[in-house]
């Protein structure tokens, strides 16, 4: 395949990992998408905001989650299982593949793993970093307006006194994502609450020049956006965590892998549980099964997912999809086992899914 179809072909296959990106990363947000403001967030993880009244509601004291509470709560027992057998998998490939590169902790090390005793310790906790208006989602259920996530980062509570300054921000984001709008939301007066009300809440919150404890109180308010978030409304988290990274070096640039999981909370054991990533597909699976392989053109090919994909609102079955997957970065734009839908298109692996002829077919039903 030549170079040129073989791009248009890759961008084909990838909306099922690839997210949108902004023309330039520091385009400011628009109006009423996002909360922030470092100090209004430092005041509502104080309060109803930290994990611990998310994840345990019933508890009225504002004691900041450590990690090693957290991951012994019986709802995060599938998490902690998940997350350690991902950090086994990731090492045993890693010595499978790159037998002569040395993988553990520490700078001596050409892979330099993350040290998975900081997720369990008594001295860090997730700390909330911004909160983020994705009504845009609401696609996925239109009864529930969108989604809306709480974005915490992994930090150190007790920063080691050593002669380097160590930073207390760790490597890793937990996410919880909430229902923009529950099944039961009222205001105030009694009337159910609709979508464009909670739309006009946000795009209200973003004409707000006030910060701090002052916004945090205006946000919360009765009138606010973060009145209707609500534990109650939890959907799923979503880890992300720098498992590893490798310095550039002789025989390699510099590389940075993430590892990237979800968790699906179900209502009836009280708990979080593994789920696939509705972006992923499972690069291994598809080339390895032909019945899969066959079922997935043919998905992927039908003009109906096409034009759901050009809206942006396309939804992978998630019998294609992984329940875990390694992003490594930067991977470049030269055809790479390293990107993951390598080895799909005709020209890259002798096990192909698609040929020339289907992704120039394809092509022009999309013209």
């Amino acid at each position: 395949m030549s170079p040129t179809l073989r791009c248009l072909g890759t961008a084909l296959i990838l909306l099922c990992s690839a997210l949108r990106a902004s023309a330039t990363q520091d385009a400011a947000l628009e109006r009423g998408t996002a909360i922030i403001d470092p100090l209004a967030l430092r005041e509502l993880d104080r309060g109803r905001f930290g994990l611990t009244r998310v994840l345990m509601p019933e508890r009225s004291a504002n004691i900041p989650l450590t990690n090693d509470r957290l991951f012994a709560l019986p709802s995060m027992a599938p998490v902690r299982k998940s997350l350690d057998d991902e950090y086994e998998r990731y090492i045993a490939n890693h010595k499978a593949n790159l037998p002569n590169e040395s993988i553990g902790i520490g700078t001596s090390f050409d892979f330099q793993l993350f040290d998975r005793t900081l997720l369990y310790s008594p001295d860090t906790r997730f700390v909330l970093s911004g909160i983020v208006n994705r009504m845009d989602r609401a696609y996925l259920a239109e009864a529930h307006c969108g989604e809306i996530r709480l974005i915490y980062r992994l930090t150190r509570t007790a920063v080691p006194e050593t002669s380097d300054a160590a930073s207390p921000r760790l490597p890793m984001t937990l996410n919880v994502v909430l229902k923009a709008k529950g099944d039961r939301a009222v205001d105030g007066g009694g009337a159910a609450i609709t979508c464009a009300t909670i739309a006009q809440r946000w795009l209200a919150a973003g004409d707000l020049s006030m910060t701090g404890v002052e916004l945090a109180q205006k946000l919360t308010a009765k009138d606010g956006p973060l009145d209707l978030v609500a534990p109650e409304n939890i959907n799923r988290i979503e880890t992300n965590l720098q498992i590893a990274h490798a310095p550039k070096s002789p025989v390699r640039d510099f590389r940075t892998d993430y590892l990237m999981k979800v968790f699906d909370y179900n209502a009836q054991s009280a708990s979080f549980e593994e789920a696939p990533l509705e972006n992923q597909i499972d690069r291994e699976r598809l080339l390895a099964d032909e019945t899969l392989k066959r079922d997935f053109k043919a998905w992927l090919l039908d003009p109906k997912n096409f034009r759901e994909f050009d809206r942006g609102t396309v939804l992978i079955p998630e019998r294609f999809l992984v329940k875990g997957a390694v992003a490594m970065t930067p991977v470049g734009f030269a055809p790479s086992d390293l990107q993951p839908a390598f080895g799909l298109t005709q020209g890259e692996g002798g096990s192909a899914v698609f040929s020339e002829g289907d992704v120039v077919a394809a092509l022009k039903k999309a013209a």
